[in-house]
């Protein structure tokens, strides 16, 4: 084996160890032997992209389009840092559809295409053709795995298609052992249709296995998601802020087992608790910080905390 090779399965191989540093510094010796290796620069951008260099990552993933413009991996990397709100969604689109447009992708590489484009309408607040571009993605002839199926029927949920979200995550009913994504999205179906049971035991499946999980590369402390926060708390609308100015916050890991025993959810970020109903004021937040690590972009979470804080104040200020 040639010295870039080694130095390139190096790198991966100290990624899957979640050895983040010494991946990156193994992948810059590859790249310095060969410049214009577009692999390299892929690797180092994923990199970069998990430690929350976001610049980065994106750097690098041009180059390696530059330097082989059928190289998907790349042109699928990028696309997902941009289909955030925050990024390029419109950009990301772009991406998605010229590959799906110009190279021959299996129904696993269609997939991939079709969720970062998917999510990328969703930033856009375009659900109606999200959910159109679902139905296209699953009428590919090849059958799909459980993490794809999944992920489909997931959106399908958010854009409000209970029925055929159910119709979808049915076909893994023969599934010995199901993913956690899995019985998540068969706690929020059971949940939807007033199957109490059916949810507690998705949702309790979902909880063990969130618990084995690792922490995420960027992952902040406690202290640090505490600033977010309120940092994110800050760019609220005033009269949201000021229903969250005296709460308190708590901060853990997970939702308990006896929310989760309550059918809440076990992958939410945040929790609020009335005080003052007729004042919209509450006393305190429950603040879930390895979901928010998981659910949260390391590069704009202030301000992905603040679309999740709007999204649970709405409804209650709705009612009032």
């Amino acid at each position: 084996m040639d010295r870039y090779s080694a130095h390139m399965d190096r790198s991966w191989d100290l990624l899957n160890q979640g050895q983040t540093h010494a991946a990156r510094l193994s992948a810059q010796k590859a790249l310095e032997i060969k410049r214009n290796a577009p692999d390299a620069h892929n690797l180092l951008g994923y990199i970069y992209a998990l430690e929350g260099a976001f610049d980065a990552a994106l750097e690098h993933y041009r180059t390696a389009m530059e330097l082989d413009e059928w190289f998907l991996d790349p042109i699928l990397n990028a696309a997902e840092l941009l289909a955030h709100p925050d990024a390029d969604p419109n950009e990301a689109i772009r991406l998605c559809r010229n590959a799906a447009d110009n190279m021959e992708l299996s129904a696993e590489e269609t997939a991939d295409a079709a969720l970062i484009e998917i999510e990328a309408l969703m930033s856009l607040n375009n659900e109606a053709e999200a959910c159109s571009r679902v139905y296209e993605a699953l009428s590919h002839p090849e059958p799909l795995s459980e993490t794809y199926v999944t992920m489909f029927g997931r959106i399908l949920y958010e854009c409000g298609d209970i029925l055929g979200a159910t119709q979808l995550i049915q076909r893994l009913d023969d599934v010995t052992s199901p993913t956690a994504d899995t019985w998540y999205l068969r706690g929020l179906l059971a949940r939807e249709q007033g199957h109490r049971i059916d949810a507690v035991k998705a949702f309790s499946a979902t909880r063990d296995a969130d618990l084995l999980l690792p922490p995420v590369e960027w992952a902040p402390s406690p202290d640090e998601w505490l600033q977010s926060l309120r940092a994110a708390i800050q760019l609220l609308p005033a009269q949201q802020q000021d229903s969250l100015i005296n709460a308190e916050v708590h901060v853990f890991p997970y939702p308990t087992q006896a929310m989760v025993q309550d059918e809440q959810d076990p992958r939410q970020i945040l929790r609020l608790r009335h005080v003052l109903p007729e004042h919209n004021a509450f006393g305190e937040i429950l603040f879930f910080t390895r979901n928010a690590e998981r659910m949260l972009s390391p590069l704009h979470p202030e301000a992905d905390l603040a679309r999740y804080l709007a999204g649970e104040l709405d409804p209650i200020e709705t009612e009032h």
